[in-house]
C-alpha cells in the first residue's frame, strides 16, 4: 500500500504551546503525519517564532520528528510472582 502524508497548520495557541521557555511571539507551526497501511508511522512538528530569553529575543525554528517502528513486536515477560498476584 501507499504511504500517505497529511499536513496541517497549527493554530496560534497550538504553535505557542510548543515553546517550552519564554513567551513566544509570531509563533507559527505545522504538523505532518505519515500513514502506511492504515497505521501512523511518523509524525513531525515544525514551529517557528521569537522567544525572550535572559532579556534577549531569540529566533527559533525547530523541527521534531518521531518515527514509530516495530509496532506489535514488543514482548513482555511477567514475573511469576506478579502472575500469581493477578490470578
Amino acid at each position: 500500500m501507499a504511504t500517505y502524508v497529511m499536513l496541517s497548520n497549527l493554530t496560534d495557541e497550538g504553535a505557542k504551546a510548543q515553546f517550552r521557555i519564554g513567551s513566544a511571539s509570531s509563533a507559527k507551526g505545522s504538523v505532518k503525519f505519515w500513514i502506511k497501511d492504515g497505521a501512523l508511522t511518523k509524525y513531525e512538528f515544525n514551529v517557528k517564532g521569537t522567544v525572550e530569553f535572559n532579556g534577549n529575543d531569540v529566533d527559533i525554528d525547530r523541527t521534531t520528528t518521531v518515527e514509530i517502528r516495530d509496532v506489535g513486536t514488543t514482548k513482555v515477560n511477567v514475573p511469576e510472582a506478579a502472575t500469581k498476584k493477578l490470578s
